[in-house]
């Protein structure tokens, strides 16, 4: 983890939140709105909308669409 911001803040100019960075496998990492499960059957990790984001987006519709 030490290597990888030292890279991106002196070769690339940019700087890391290290609070909010984090080194993991990819069940363990929410990114943009998306968690990631790891497919048995292809043997790849895919993508798909993080259970927090799901339930921030059906509240909404939810305050959005009331009935009244």
């Amino acid at each position: 983890m030490k290597s990888v911001p030292r890279f991106i803040e002196e070769k690339l100019g940019l700087k890391v939140n290290a609070e909010k960075s984090k080194v993991d496998k990819p069940k363990g990492i929410k990114y943009l709105g998306f968690g990631f499960y790891f497919d048995s059957f292809a043997k790849t990790y895919k993508a798909r909308p993080h259970q927090k984001a799901v339930a921030k987006f059906k509240a909404q519709m939810k305050k959005l669409t009331s009935r009244s």
